[in-house]
């Protein structure tokens, strides 16, 4: 009888939400419920899935105060009228990628950096 348990690191190719990550990475957290595993005869359905589109990025005005100091500011470096401006509008969407790695660096710096005493 075996009393060590042999404890073996898996590696995984990450599809979420229909899009396959480029490279494998090891699971971490198996007790999450956003991985699945896929029997192996239904793979090829697996696979063959759209990926979900893209939402468009929804944009929202800026507030008047805020909104009237880049219209004057813009005015002032293109040297045009500020009612021939277009109207500046703000992007709802998050350029930063949050994934795995970003979130390691994160914590690498934290330790790096020590804590502030």
């Amino acid at each position: 009888m075996q009393t060590e348990v042999e404890v073996d690191s898996v590696f995984n190719l990450c599809n979420i939400r229909g899009k396959e990550e480029p490279e494998e990475r090891e699971v971490d957290k198996v007790m999450y419920h956003y991985w699945r595993l896929v029997p192996k005869h239904e793979e090829e359905v697996f696979k063959c899935c759209e990926p979900v589109p893209e939402p468009s990025v929804p944009y929202v005005r800026y507030p008047p105060l805020l909104r009237a100091m880049i219209l004057a500011q813009q005015a002032k470096q293109l040297g045009l009228d500020t009612s021939t401006i277009p109207e500046p509008t703000l992007p709802l969407k998050l350029d930063v990628l949050l994934n795995h790695v970003y979130f390691r660096s994160q914590d690498e710096k934290k330790i790096q950096e020590g804590t502030p005493v």
